[in-house]
């Protein structure tokens, strides 16, 4: 039995759809664009992303990624495309439904000389950026890899809301040549292409001018930069770090600061140690362009720049995106009532005295000294060289300065001989 020839053409074209279909499945170079594996190739840029896996709002299939931000930088879930082709095309695509309005949500990829995503990036490419669509819409556009390219990154970004992404895809394809012709017909409008984004420029003059790194309960690490520069900057994954190498993950994020203005990146993980840390700020090359050391931190204060001039840090009490507060002075020595030390050695050691013109002593008791008379009705008066007696305990003790020398010694002794001899003249034996 033969078919009609309308119906074997019908059957034909079906065919050649589901294949066309199944081949561009294959050559999606996006894993996991479905989210049908749940989170699995997929990572939070940063620690103000939360991504959770839902499977109550879907483009197609059972899940798709819903992405919280609560930050208004430009943040969002990324995974390292390799094996990029220099100079492919690439169409890429996401559909994204907006739950609660954002400041903007869309779709970039970042292009890698590396074929792992590492190193500086070489440029960039970006869908438009939505904010009020409430529906499913596909954030596609079509653009062609730097012709050293041999990696992507291809980032889900939502700032300060959330939104739903489902079936990311990356397709290479071929753009058709155009066919000559004498006809004149009217020229197709080329689908827009994304505009290469220069990579993200470099600034001097960025300071870090307070770190908050021991928080009190409940509140998060801090780092406030100031744009030292006469004009606005637009920092595009840059790094807040601690010191290189210790284990901790350089923390990204991105910002504009207006000209001698004051930004803060808020840290929701701790990074910093208390007992002495460095805090640094890294550029999109995460090369180090500023950095200072602490050996000790206070609970609830920060370290801070004593100027925007100068490059000493001191303790402060926390000035948040203003200018930063007076140094807070501490008293680094016990000192007495009479204002002087009470090291434990002054405290139990004795406090030697001169004689004075009135013939007095002084006698210490821990830190405290008073002065009292001493007189001797056996003792002339007009004698002034003296005798000190010194005397170590380790209880409170005392010294004494005695007008006494060998004069009248001979003088007293003279007398009460002198007394003998009479009183013994008067007895009767």
């Amino acid at each position: 039995m033969r078919l009609p020839v309308l119906t074997f053409i019908i059957i034909l074209l079906l065919n050649n759809i589901l294949f066309v279909k199944k081949a561009h499945a294959i050559e999606n170079i996006v894993q996991n664009g479905e989210f049908e594996e749940m989170n699995e190739h997929w990572e939070e840029h940063n620690g103000n992303i939360t991504l959770e896996i839902v499977n109550n709002v879907v483009h197609e299939g059972t899940q798709s990624a819903q992405i919280t931000s609560t930050s208004t930088g430009s943040y969002g879930i990324e995974q390292i495309i390799p094996k990029i082709q220099p100079s492919q095309w690439y169409e890429i695509s996401a559909y994204t439904k907006i739950l609660d309005p954002p400041d903007k949500t869309f779709v970039k990829i970042a292009w890698y000389a590396s074929d792992d995503g590492s190193g500086s990036q070489i440029s960039t490419d970006e869908s438009i950026q939505l904010s009020t669509v409430t529906d499913w819409y596909n954030l596609s556009f079509q653009t062609q890899a730097p012709d050293t390219a041999h990696s992507a990154e291809m980032r889900l970004i939502v700032a300060n809301g959330q939104s739903y992404f489902d079936d990311v895809a990356i397709i290479p394809f071929t753009p058709p040549t155009p066919t000559p012709t004498t006809i004149p017909t009217q020229t197709p409008t080329p689908t827009p292409t994304a505009t290469p984004t220069p990579a993200p420029a470099d600034y001097d003059h960025i300071l870090i001018s307070e770190a908050y790194v021991a928080p009190n309960s409940g509140e998060h690490e801090w780092v406030e930069l100031f744009n030292n520069n006469d004009f606005t900057v637009h920092l595009e994954d840059w790094y807040i770090d601690d010191i290189a190498d210790a284990g901790s993950a350089p923390i990204a994020f991105s910002l504009d600061m207006e000209a001698k203005s004051y930004s803060v990146v808020e840290l929701s993980s701790s990074i910093f140690n208390n007992s002495g840390d460095k805090v640094r700020l890294l550029n999109t090359e995460r090369t180090e362009v500023y950095a200072f050391d602490y050996a000790e931190s206070e609970k609830g204060l920060s370290w801070g720049l004593e100027s925007v001039e100068s490059t000493d840090f001191c303790l402060q009490e926390p000035s948040k995106e203003t200018q930063n507060n007076a140094c807070i002075t501490k008293q680094t020595e016990d000192l007495g009532e009479d204002g002087e030390s009470n090291d434990e050695d002054e405290k139990n050691n004795v406090a030697v005295g001169s004689a004075s013109p009135q013939s007095s002593t002084k006698m210490a008791y821990g830190r405290y000294a008073q002065s009292f008379p001493l007189t001797s009705s056996h003792i002339s008066p007009t004698l002034q060289p003296s005798i000190v007696h010194k005397e170590t305990r380790s209880q409170p003790t005392k010294s004494t300065s005695f007008p006494f020398d060998a004069a009248a010694g001979l003088y007293s002794l003279a007398s009460l001989a002198a007394i003998f001899v009479k009183i013994k003249s008067r007895l009767p034996f």
